[in-house]
């Protein structure tokens, strides 16, 4: 069973994770995202804590979004990947965390539905979530009903294959609905102490917070580069007055030396050459 600290950790997804940092679940959300959370955990003990978050916010959407089980799409997952990320294509072109056939990039209702979808975003979790959402929900309308549910046609066409998978997804969804009423309780409890809406605050505050935080940074950067472009003026400004002045002593040491030299009686040595010769004295 999951422990109460991966309420706060919710906070820490959504700033992180990219996918959902334009909203924030209300109060009854975050405790679906929690159940969510304890059923992956009910079939996949085995995941790092943050992951069982992250997962748990992408089922949340994709299934509100499309009106699919959460519980479908976590049997499903569980056994495709057994919720493993970083799988390599499969045989027959299965790519993500939901094993997607690459096949559904060429239908003409997904390519409308997710304009941008393509071989990379299959493969990452927020996204894949959606597209099997969607897919579950396409085969629950264009499918025939017979002896098996539609979602049996997930992975599978003929009979025998999707009579296989339904049984072993259908073992996952069970084990998860035996787990139901002990998480039941255990959101009872939280909910009575208030954990859950002092997670949703401090999700909503620790974004506040970073948002301030990158707009004191931008406003200390934009401070920073004007004092270095106000220093480098004043820097060029000096110089070019060191210049103006040295220029100016040259010239006043240069018309100096004329008077002296127009003055009679008076020896300028022409230069330092001649210092010493006698023939350049007056009166010699």
């Amino acid at each position: 069973m999951l422990n109460e600290r991966l309420i706060i950790l919710i906070s820490t997804a959504l700033i992180a994770t990219s996918s959902f940092a334009d909203s924030v679940p209300s109060p009854a959300g975050m405790g679906k995202v929690l159940e969510i959370a304890h059923a992956i955990a009910a079939v996949q003990p085995r995941l790092p804590e943050p992951k069982y978050i992250e997962y748990a916010m992408g089922i949340y959407r994709a299934a509100k979004k499309y009106g699919v089980r959460p519980s479908l799409l976590i049997a499903i997952t569980y056994q495709e990947t057994s919720f493993r990320e970083k799988l390599p294509e499969g045989r027959a072109g299965e790519l993500g965390i939901t094993q997607i056939l690459k096949r559904w990039l060429n239908n003409p209702k997904f390519r409308a539905e997710f304009k941008n979808a393509d071989h990379r975003t299959m493969r990452k979790p927020s996204k894949s979530f959606l597209y099997s959402a969607w897919i579950l929900a396409e085969l629950k309308q264009t499918v025939q009903p017979d002896a098996l549910p539609y979602w049996s046609y997930y992975n599978a066409v003929s009979f025998e294959p999707r009579l296989r998978y339904y049984s072993r997804v259908n073992r996952h969804l069970e084990k998860i609905k035996r787990n139901q009423s002990k998480i039941a309780q255990r959101m009872e409890k939280l909910e009575d102490r208030g954990v859950i809406q002092k997670a949703r605050y401090t999700s909503t505050s620790t974004s506040t917070r970073r948002w301030r935080q990158n707009k004191r940074l931008v406003a200390k950067t934009v401070k920073q580069r004007e004092l270095a472009s106000q220093r480098a003026k004043a820097i060029l400004e000096l110089a070019k007055s060191k210049e103006q002045d040295e220029q100016l002593k040259n010239n006043v040491v240069s018309e100096k030396s004329g008077q002296l030299a127009q003055q009679p009686g008076r020896w300028v040595p022409p230069n330092r050459a001649n210092l010493f010769d006698d023939s350049n004295r007056p009166g010699t």
